[in-house]
Parts: C-alpha cells; structure tokens; sequence
C-alpha cells in the first residue's frame, strides 16, 4: 500500500533542476524584492552620472546598451540569437534594429543576475516602441515578435523584468549643449557628442518624445 500522501509534487526533479522556483518562494517568504530602475531622459542629461552613483550605492547591476550587448551576444548559449542580430544589422551603421536589441535586454533582464540582485537602465529605451518591445511578454524569437507586431496584439506588461521606478531626467537644450561643448577633447573624441551627432541625438529625441507621447508616456 502506498503510504505517501496523495499531493501533487512541487519539485519532483529536485532542487537543482527548480533552485528558480526555491528562490522565488524564499524571496516571497521574506518580503524580498530586488530594486529596479531606469534612468531615461535627453541626451547629456545626466543619465550615466545617476545610474553609475544608484548601482555603486544598491550594489545593483550598471546596464547601458553597449555592454549588455557585448554580454549577451557572445554567450554561446545565445548563438542563435546572436546569428540572427548579426545578420539584420544596418549595413551602414553596423546597429542592431530596435527588434533585436529588445531580446538582447530581455535576456540580461531575464538573467539571475538581475532577476535577484536588480539593476539599472542606463538610458535606455529611447522611446514607446522600444519599451513595448523590451517590457512585452514575447516569444524569445526575432520572428514571432514581428508576427506579433502584424497582428497588431496589444501591449502587455512582463511583470518579471520591468523596472519599479523611472527616472526622467530633462534640461533645457542650450544647457544640455554647453555641457556637450565643455567635455574635455578626451571624452568627445569616438563618440556621439560631437557638435552633429549631439544635434542629431537630441533632435531625436525631442522628435519621439513629446509631452503627448514618448517613453515616459508609455
């Protein structure tokens, strides 16, 4: 005669196969809740300086694009992913298109590093559409997230990844730009805040952000 309870298993395969699900409950338990953030707003606004400064003090994770892409995109357990981003790149500038930086942070967001010791968003998205594409619960495919894009499907929010506060961080243009023109030589050579790539940076973002509509917005 079977003298074990009739109850459903809960981590039949045992702990290592289910340490997400362990980790869960425990957090659960104690009321534990890892902080996260991002930090969007104008270019030279100041994004970088907060985020950097939140992450030292909460011993959180830094996230700006460059590196998360950097991280995902040679894991070899993201060969397929990376396949795919590399071969939808602008030829002309070498980006990954919105659809495919959104699945890259999804991984790093969905990762335990984050998932249990949180994170901040180093100015990014830049605008609604990548924030629907990144905060949306999605296939983790390129191809069904644009078949879901036809479909026209509404937006829902992947309660597991989004960010629990948003900081917007604003300035008036021509401060914004002085603060460009004194940056040392050192830090604008290589990068986007040259008098063009700053104009055309901000231009930008003035044009997807508006006080009817934008990132913050949504």
């Amino acid at each position: 005669k079977d003298l074990m309870p009739s109850n459903a298993w809960v981590a039949e395969n045992g702990l290592i196969e289910n340490i997400a699900l362990v980790i869960q409950q425990y957090r659960t338990t104690r009321g534990l809740s890892p902080l996260k953030i991002a930090i969007i707003g104008a270019p030279a606004s100041g994004k970088s300086l907060l985020a950097d400064a939140i992450a030292k003090h909460y011993s959180l994770h830094h996230l700006f694009t460059k590196a998360v892409i950097d991280e995902v995109l040679k894991d070899p357990a993201n060969q397929q992913l990376a396949d795919e981003a590399a071969a939808a790149k602008d030829p002309a500038t070498g980006r990954l298109n919105d659809l495919h930086l959104a699945l890259v942070f999804k991984k790093k967001l969905h990762g335990w590093q984050c998932q249990n010791q949180g994170y901040v968003i180093d100015g990014f998205p830049k605008n609604a559409s990548q924030a629907e594409n990144i905060f949306r619960p999605e296939p983790d495919s390129a191809a069904a997230a644009a078949a879901a894009d036809e479909k026209g499907e509404a937006a829902v929010v992947d309660e597991e990844i989004k960010p629990d506060h948003v900081f917007l961080l604003e300035a008036p243009d021509d401060m914004l730009r002085q603060r460009v023109m004194s940056m040392p030589q050192s830090q604008v050579t290589g990068t986007h805040n040259t008098e063009e790539g700053f104009g055309r940076r901000l231009n930008r973002w003035r044009a997807e952000n508006t006080p009817e509509e934008g990132v913050a917005q949504w």
